[in-house]
């Protein structure tokens, strides 16, 4: 069943939620608004306890089971720096992320900001950490191994 779980995960595509469009301003928020902002509520504080923002080690052992390269990320200082700086080759590999950590609908807003329109879904990576031994983020997981 976890085999299952992990290869929908690596082999699906996921979606990309702008949050930096829809933040509450002086005006009323309209519906749409509210219903993202609900269900982003509902999902925070996003946490992945297998893993914290830190310096990521090149790893060249080879998972030809990842079919879309995946980077995972968090809100912290470092994470939005890694994106803002790998943004266009994150974009020229069709790679998707995983946001593992925020806390806020602020932290969401950044994180989408610095992602510039990569599909990142906000989810606990907590499966991929323990399966591919992954302790620190930012990083990018993909056939060829783990790199920073």
């Amino acid at each position: 069943m976890r085999w299952f779980l992990l290869l929908a995960l690596v082999s699906t595509p996921t979606l990309a939620v702008d949050y930096s469009r829809s933040l509450p301003t002086d005006s009323a928020p309209s519906p749409a608004a509210n219903a993202q902002f609900d269900w982003a509520r509902a999902i925070l504080p996003l946490h992945t306890p297998e893993m914290r923002p830190g310096v990521v080690l090149r790893n060249t052992t080879p998972h030809p089971e990842i079919t879309r390269p995946i980077f995972l990320v968090g809100s912290d200082p470092r994470s939005l720096q890694w994106l803002r700086r790998h943004r266009h080759r994150l974009h020229a590999l069709h790679a998707t992320g995983l946001l593992v950590e925020a806390r806020t609908v602020s932290d969401l807003a950044a994180v989408a900001s610095a992602a510039q329109g990569l599909p990142i879904t906000p989810a606990p990576a907590s499966a991929l950490a323990r399966h591919y031994g992954l302790t620190r983020y930012p990083l990018l997981l993909s056939a060829q191994g783990v790199e920073p």
